[in-house]
């Protein structure tokens, strides 16, 4: 038999400016992808702290497997999300 996987969706690329906190819960619920960079390596995390969105990443931390690394992650410039 053949498997199919399923496609992930990276939130971090679904992710546009000004989000709205309404659109956020939606776009976690529809990802897949929750740790994933954008085509710039940034991640979820980078956008909310470069866009002050405390309660969009009060909620992304409650979703992700492992918060110490994904704060801990790099953009393609070397920068955390604590930088931005």
């Amino acid at each position: 038999p053949v498997t199919v996987q399923a496609k992930k969706t990276n939130l971090s690329k679904m992710m546009e400016f000004p989000l709205d906190e309404t659109r956020f819960v939606q776009l976690c619920a529809e990802s897949s992808d929750l740790d994933g960079c954008d085509y710039f390596g940034l991640t979820a995390l980078h956008k909310l702290a470069s866009w002050d969105k405390p309660n969009c990443m009060h909620l992304l931390f409650s979703r992700i497997s492992d918060p110490a690394r994904y704060v801990n992650a790099v953009d393609g410039e070397g920068n955390t999300a604590a930088h931005l």
